[in-house]
């Protein structure tokens, strides 16, 4: 569970630390008080944990202060779920849990968020709905989870290619290679891990059954281990005798979106922009589902390769598998 107020914190948390923690507050200026809520939702999970924070938005650039958290006392928090446009079950009320501000390079203010034990279910809908007990005022969301328990994908070409039929709502497929190696000096072994981007597609209907199709290649993957681990003449590396491990990650086009802001392609949006589905107020509400595909071995050749090969050689790869011949 602490994994996941991490999550809530850090990666929900950037759109409003981008721009809102280089502002003073000034009374006389033109403000408008928002609120501001970031949930990202897996229906494997057993705890599920919201984000809400208070700001003052300059109405005409879109800049953002922030202000004090709320108190937990001035929040009523509750979440439905739905299957078939049928509630399920009675509302949910979302408890109160206070993080504290922690020091360091990267400190943040204090952080309220709201939590609650539910088992969720996939391909269904929460609705989230906040009420501000001192104003009267309310803001609301709502997300579909998603369920990869349905997601049948044909491997074709020797693994190289991935077809399958899309699932209803999900706009974005993205598939990741996680690459899993051992660093060793004279005095500790560590194991590690390297996440490569192997490719995404998207379905903008967000149709069901459409045949949808990604290529699994890697035409870049050495050039990215040289770009991503680096020089030291002190380790030993070590890649796993399975190092290559396939995983898929869905979700919808809001979820998209905000990573897209943060990419470093794209210009970083203030919190006064678009990306937001929070009715009444700033922030995202979403859902997500991942599953491991499968897990590949590497052929000897590739071993030489790291090992060998002029860009990576001066990482000091060992030519065969971790575990062999130590």
């Amino acid at each position: 569970m602490k994994r996941m107020k991490l999550i809530l914190i850090t990666i929900l948390g950037c759109l409003l630390m981008s721009t809102a923690c280089q502002l003073e507050f000034t009374p006389e200026l033109d403000l408008e008080e928002k609120t501001i809520l970031y949930g990202l939702f897996n229906h494997h999970d057993s705890k599920h944990y919201v984000r809400i924070s208070r700001s003052f938005v300059r109405q005409v650039s879109g800049d953002t202060l922030t202000a004090p958290t709320f108190h937990p006392d001035s929040l009523e928090v509750w979440l439905e779920v739905y299957r078939f446009n049928q509630r399920v079950g009675y509302p949910i009320v979302m408890v109160p849990e206070l993080l504290t501000k922690e020091p360091g390079m990267f400190k943040r203010e204090n952080q309220l968020v709201y939590s609650a034990e539910v088992k969720l279910i996939g391909d269904s809908e929460c609705r989230i709905l906040v009420l501000n007990k001192q104003s009267g005022e309310s803001i609301s969301s709502s997300c579909n989870l998603f369920s990869l328990q349905e997601f049948k994908p044909m491997f074709l070409s020797n693994m190289s290619r991935m077809e399958f039929y899309s699932l209803p709502d999900v706009y974005f497929y993205e598939v990741t290679c996680e690459f899993s190696y051992v660093e060793v000096t004279e005095t500790d072994t560590s194991f590690q891990s390297l996440t490569y981007p192997v490719g995404i597609i998207f379905n903008g209907s967000k149709e069901p059954d459409l045949i949808m199709s990604i290529s699994l290649n890697r035409p870049d993957w050495l050039n990215f281990l040289v770009q991503n681990i680096p020089v030291r003449p002190d380790v030993t590396r070590y890649a796993l005798a399975r190092p290559l491990e396939y995983k898929l990650l869905v979700g919808d086009q809001y979820l998209y979106d905000y990573r897209r802001s943060f990419s470093g392609k794209e210009t970083v949006f203030h919190t006064g922009q678009s990306i937001s589905n929070i009715q009444g107020g700033l922030g995202i509400f979403t859902a997500f589902d991942k599953l491991t595909l499968f897990s590949l071995p590497m052929l000897p050749h590739w071993y030489d390769k790291l090992a060998n090969y002029p860009e990576t050689k001066d990482l000091n790869f060992i030519n065969y598998p971790w575990g062999w011949k130590n």
